[in-house]
């Protein structure tokens, strides 16, 4: 499994290398990217901690940050109280180190809805499942949409309404070995507006490796996402939006984790993302927690208060809801709530 991943790992990023646009990992290459969908952050406990999520995510989520951290979904003990956790101390249980004993029925789905800026939206649902002690299977379906748009021919007559939409479908693997564990993303990606459309594939690769430290437990994480061939529509072709992240998150406390993560997007210049979430409350019967954020990314050419987030989560048994607040300046700002049930 190891050595298919790093066969994987090398054949996706000679590709990637060779699709990348000119000029990449600066200013020059922004707006050279197809399937800008991609690049939109997805769950409400992601965005609130300001997108530092390549070591912090957990859970189904992680095939659209990370899919090594697909082994994260909560683990359910048979001689759990009503097939309640028996362990764990984050607000979703089942953290990386704990010492839940493994149950085949520990799954996890997610879905969430992001109102954003004018009539955009973006739905998302994940589905993940520990297959055994150590190896996970995960599916993610995006689906990124607004209103409908008017029409019009060459000589400026309305021709009548369309409603251009994108979706991608994923399915990731993840396996935990001695000291780390690994993950890798297939996914299918569909574009159409108006009368045109275009089908294409890419893939993301993940590693986490977790480490004590003298200061807490730090768990450091990597991912590569949307390697791939050009997509465009028409005759029209580019890069997929390439990105890299390398970042970490340090469990202060069971209440308190920070994190930090360096994103190295092909279509733009390096940016870093940095949250934080305190959990309130976090027994068995209800969870409670707090989350904010800061990613340099969103500074840009926005005039206006941005760059910050918001936002906070609540677990009743099973069920978690999270919620989170961007704000972009003068464009306003996007909502983001996310629903994930454990079973």
């Amino acid at each position: 499994m190891f050595l298919l991943l790093l066969a994987l790992q090398t054949f996706f990023l000679s590709c990637a290398w060779a699709f990348f646009p000119d000029s990449p990992f600066s200013r020059d290459a922004a707006g050279t990217t197809s399937a800008g969908f991609l690049k939109i952050p997805v769950g409400a406990r992601a965005v609130a901690m300001g997108e530092a999520q390549v070591a912090a995510v957990e859970g189904s989520e992680s095939i659209f940050w990370n899919p090594a951290r697909l082994v994260s979904v909560p683990r359910l003990s048979e001689s759990g109280s009503e097939g309640l956790p028996s362990c764990g101390t984050r607000l979703r249980s089942g953290s990386a180190g704990s010492t839940c004993s493994w149950d085949p029925a520990s799954s996890e789905v997610s879905s969430s809805y992001n109102a954003l800026l004018e009539t955009t939206f973006q739905g998302t649902l994940s589905y993940a499942r520990l297959l055994s002690e150590e190896n996970a299977l995960g599916v993610g379906w995006i689906f990124f949409s607004q209103d409908s748009i008017e029409s019009f021919n060459t000589v400026g007559d309305p021709t009548g309404d369309f409603t251009p939409y994108d979706f991608s479908l994923a399915v990731a693997l993840a396996r935990a070995f001695q000291t780390f564990s690994a993950g890798v993303t297939l996914k299918g990606i569909r574009s159409k507006i108006a009368g045109e459309s275009d089908t294409g594939f890419a893939a993301d690769i993940g590693f986490f490796l977790p480490k004590m430290d003298e200061y807490g437990k730090v768990d450091f994480g990597v991912s590569l996402m949307n390697l791939g061939p050009e997509f465009g529509l028409g005759s029209e072709k580019d890069p997929l939006p390439f990105r890299a992240r390398f970042g970490g998150a340090i469990h202060f406390s069971p209440q308190l984790t920070a994190a930090l993560d360096l994103n190295l997007p092909a279509d733009n210049s390096p940016f870093v993302a940095l949250g934080a979430e305190y959990l309130l409350l976090d027994s068995q019967e209800f969870g409670m927690a707090l989350r904010a954020g800061f990613n340099s990314g969103n500074l840009r050419g926005i005039e206006g208060f941005s760059g910050i987030s918001a936002g906070g989560g609540w677990r009743v048994r099973r069920f978690s809801l999270d919620y989170a607040w961007n704000p972009f300046g003068d464009l306003g700002s996007t909502h983001r709530v996310s629903l994930s049930y454990r079973f």
